[in-house]
């Protein structure tokens, strides 16, 4: 009886828990569309959605309806914040170095790794265990 009574209140906490998250998702990017140029119903549509998945619209539909100059802004601000130089450059995750032209857009637009990156990756193969790459 005191298992179940516990399995209960665990179950309801996580279950309140994982309510919240969502609710508080979905307000933020209600709250966050309203300055764009889109109906409530597209809004509550985001909103639910993103209250799952908020990446799905804080890095595709909320970008899609940016101006040029806010997707430019945009842009500088978060290679900034990466301290990167340029933003198709990447940090390694092993040593730390930036590699140059790590991104490259493909034919249809998508975007893939260059051969900077596959360069730089086999060099890696190459390095005395303790020492730094790049």
């Amino acid at each position: 009886m005191f298992y179940q009574i516990v399995a209960k209140l665990i179950f309801l906490g996580i279950l309140g828990g994982g309510i919240i998250l969502y609710l508080f998702r979905a307000v933020r990017i209600w709250y966050n569309s309203a300055h764009l140029t889109v109906s409530p119903f597209i809004r509550i549509l985001w909103s639910l959605a993103g209250g799952i998945i908020p990446s799905l619209y804080w890095w595709k539909y909320r970008i899609s309806l940016l101006t040029s100059e806010q997707r430019d802004s945009l842009l500088r601000k978060e290679t900034a914040t990466l301290n990167l130089r340029s933003p198709d450059n990447l940090i390694c995750p092993l040593c730390g170095s930036e590699i140059e032209g790590a991104w490259a857009v493909t034919e249809n637009g998508g975007v893939t790794v260059s051969k900077g990156i596959r360069y730089h990756l086999r060099e890696m193969q190459y390095i005395q265990e303790g020492k730094a790459c790049g």
